[in-house]
């Protein structure tokens, strides 16, 4: 059982058989220069992919500092709203004992006056 190359190059001279390899080593030649080239896009694709994704994380590390800012805005603006909430629900229950309570001397007073 021979080579496929003996059988390529049976009955050929050494002259045929030079001019046929070095044929095949320009089309490798071709092959691996296309694929350098692909190879040398890829690269220039991943290094572009790299750098975007570095801008993105620092544009998301900024707007998480800002989030993270606000978040303690709203929770002090929040307690203070709470304890504003608070203060005017008492507010409005003494202010209406205050009525009551005249309005319970008025009657007493007024009650006082008709006897």
């Amino acid at each position: 059982m021979g080579y496929v190359e003996d059988d390529e190059f049976a009955g050929k001279s050494n002259k045929q058989i030079l001019q046929i390899r070095e044929e095949k080593m320009k089309d490798q030649d071709v092959t691996v220069d296309l694929l350098l080239h692909s190879v040398k896009r890829q690269q220039g694709i991943a290094v572009a992919i790299g750098e975007e994704t570095d801008h993105q994380i620092g544009l998301l590390d900024e707007l998480d500092d800002k989030v993270g800012k606000q978040s303690v805005k709203i929770k002090n603006t929040t307690k203070r709203v709470d304890k504003v909430e608070q203060k005017s629900s008492t507010t409005c229950l003494w202010i209406t004992i205050c009525l009551l309570l005249l309005a319970l001397i008025g009657v007493v007073v007024a009650a006082v006056e008709t006897k």
